[in-house]
């Protein structure tokens, strides 16, 4: 008790002591009237810490000459950064979207043009923290949990210094921008609309008048909010942080400053904790507490006697090697062949088929023969044929593989497509497109035409991969009007994902009320998406349709993303089905990765949940290279066993990895 009335004692004292004059003053760090930084230099032999400052007001208002305690950090021989950086107003008046990148952005552009002067004004590059108020405190967490962003292969110098910081000391700090979160732990919630677009530019008094609009757009903008918000930012290997607060906090109360509430650190803490990462939280009911002050905090943790935190990486990317990556591919593809020794599944069916399609990419990615051997060993042993259904989309995936095979020979040989293109020409000359593509059971030829949503995984990419083989645009225009076909039954516009097939239509429902959509049934239409458009002509007609779908998918299935880094079976009701599931979240890792690699996606918006399902698909590959969590062979979300295999998933874990590997090289 006694220690409370110090904490709300301190909260009453006089305002810190006026500043000395900086060393410089107004020093540019960008193109931008905003971008402009002070720089108090600590007097020193040594290259000395440093605490960049960024000033609060909501993004909307607020200076740099806002920063407390200056002399106090040069006493203690650390020197001080306070910046200014653009707004969010000025960035909905720029058409930039969100808003809160430009005030983000720039706070992480300061850390690097901070660090590229570490000569210029005697800074250790290693001892970064920040610090701020409000909005900079959410801006400087934002900059601790985040990935770093330098760009090694940049033109710019700055742009390749390090944005990670060695600590991060903050004052009524706003820990996440999900309005959802923000109602959950404070009811009475009324910030953070502003950042992405939910205010009147012209009218700063409009701020916190829309969260209600805010709120009621939370599921599309969704990516956005990953994106920004420190608490989904935040992982293991963060730095540590301390947090102040001037109120007690009140969870699931409306307390008299929501926008500031103690709240926002609590739950914070309870993230961070069992992550390891050091976190102090300090408020009037606050116990065992070790820093009163943020500037003590900052003091000790800079301190040059301070050893360097192990969660201090440099990068957390640069721990995700492609030799890593490449290892985990050629493990698990060596395991999945050492298997089929004494096979199981039909080796021209679409088991083996969606793992021939991760076989080939481990054979594209690996130096070693031995991958691309083996298939074409397989394909040998299968005498080229695919499986023995003339129409069924399940018995034409094993053709992907046969067809890539074809395609990377210097002289090609038809022997390997040739039973590929004499069943698809027999389908054109003999089609059934009069066929209703609803599931009867009592109907048989269900699986005549594409009327299930994985068939878009299975057919579509070795129907325009024989396009591409032979030049015959008969097999191209097949796909897009079959594609189109299933789409415009199984797409549901508004939630933009797909039902497996038409029996899960509504009023058939999860047991939340919600639809019903499948983990890896989207998964296999967003994988297929992506590798029939590794095929498709940017400038064909129908491209722009295909990449709209993309887009949409990916951003829904990023909001369908649990914690760990997994999606559930159900996408909408991950709670009826708890476990791990790794072959859907194999196939989202795929296209997520997919598309950043090939500029469809935003790797701002999308590498953070790319990461973390990568992260989640090494957690269920074994010692022996076995990849477990998969659900079995089915078509609707159903619980499983965790140590189940299955060679699709197998397959799915490579194509992710191949996709990995290259955006780890891009970075």
């Amino acid at each position: 008790m006694a220690f409370g009335v110090t904490l709300r004692a301190q909260t009453t004292k006089p305002k810190p002591p006026k500043n000395p004059p900086a060393t410089v003053s107004k020093i540019a760090y960008g193109e931008h009237e905003r971008h402009v930084l002070d720089f108090w230099r600590a007097p020193s032999d040594k290259p000395t810490p440093v605490l960049i400052y960024i000033h609060g007001g909501g993004w909307v208002r607020g200076d740099k000459k806002e920063v407390p305690y200056v002399q106090k950090y040069l006493d203690a021989g650390i020197s001080v950064v306070s910046i200014n950086y653009r707004f969010t107003w000025q960035a909905q008046l720029a058409g930039v979207k969100p808003p809160v990148s430009w005030p983000l952005r720039d706070a992480a552009r300061a850390v690097q043009f901070v660090r590229s002067k570490a000569a210029e004004w005697n800074l250790d590059k290693t001892r970064v923290a920040a610090s701020g108020k409000s909005a900079g405190a959410c801006s400087s967490l934002w900059l601790a949990f985040h990935d770093d962003m330098a760009d090694p292969k940049a033109a710019d110098p700055v742009a390749r210094e390090s944005t990670r910081l060695w600590c991060a000391a903050v004052n009524i700090a706003q820990t996440t921008l999900d309005p959802q979160q923000m109602i959950e732990w404070t009811p009475n919630s009324r910030y953070g609309g502003h950042a992405f677009g939910f205010m009147d530019p012209n009218d700063l008094k409009t701020r916190d008048t829309r969260f209600a609009e805010f709120l009621a757009h939370r599921e599309e903008l969704l990516p956005w909010i990953k994106a920004y918000s420190p608490y989904a930012l935040a992982t293991a290997d963060d730095p540590s942080v301390y947090l102040f607060y001037t109120d007690p906090p009140a969870l699931g109360k409306s307390p008299r400053d929501p926008t500031h509430t103690s709240n926002f650190g609590v739950k914070l803490k309870e993230k961070l904790d069992p992550l390891g990462v050091e976190c102090e939280l300090v408020h009037p009911c606050a116990t065992d507490v070790k820093h009163e002050r943020i500037e003590d905090y900052v003091i000790n943790k800079l301190g040059t006697n301070t050893p360097v935190p192990k969660s201090n990486r440099t990068t957390r990317r640069s721990s995700l090697r492609q030799a890593d990556i490449l290892a985990a591919m050629e493990k698990s593809a060596d395991w999945q062949l050492a298997t089929e020794v004494n096979p199981i599944h039909k080796p021209t069916g679409w088991v083996m088929g969606a793992f021939y399609a991760g076989l080939m990419a481990t054979a594209d990615t690996s130096k070693s023969p031995r991958f691309r051997e083996a298939m074409i060993k397989i394909g040998e042993t299968n005498k080229w044929k695919l499986g023995k259904r003339v129409y069924h989309a399940d018995d034409h995936c094993v053709a992907q593989a046969y067809i890539e095979l074809h395609l990377s020979e210097k002289n090609t040989r038809p022997d390997k497509i040739a039973p590929t293109r004499e069943r698809f020409d027999y389908i054109l000359n003999n089609q059934k497109t009069s066929d209703t593509l609803y599931f009867d059971k009592k109907r048989r030829g269900n699986g005549d035409r594409w009327s299930w949503c994985d068939a878009l995984f299975m057919a579509p990419p070795a129907w325009i991969g024989l396009w591409k083989a032979t030049g015959d645009a008969r097999y191209l225009d097949f796909m897009l009007s079959e594609w189109s076909a299933t789409s415009e039954l199984l797409y549901d516009k508004e939630e933009h994902l797909f039902y497996r097939d038409s029996r899960f239509f509504p009023p058939r429902l999860e047991a939340n009320g919600k639809k019903i959509f499948w983990s890896r049934g989207n998964g296999w239409v967003l994988a297929g998406l992506a590798r029939v458009m590794n095929y498709l002509p940017k400038d064909h007609p129908a491209r722009p349709r295909f990449e709209r779908q993309f887009k949409e998918i990916a951003a829904k299935v990023v909001t369908c993303q649990q914690a760990d880094g997994f999606w559930r079976a159900s996408l909408l009701d991950p709670e009826s089905y708890p476990n791990k599931e790794s072959s859907g979240t194999g196939f989202f890792v795929y296209g997520l990765a997919w598309g950043i690699n090939n500029g469809l996606l935003d790797a701002t918006t999308y590498e953070a949940p790319v990461m973390k399902g990568w992260a989640a698909l090494m957690s269920c590959q074994q010692a022996d290279g076995k990849i477990t969590g998969i659900q079995q062979i089915g078509s609707s979300p159903t619980a499983h066993s965790d140590d189940n295999s299955e060679p699709y998933g197998v397959g799915a874990f490579l194509l992710a990895g191949s996709e990995m590997y290259k955006l780890v090289d891009k970075k």
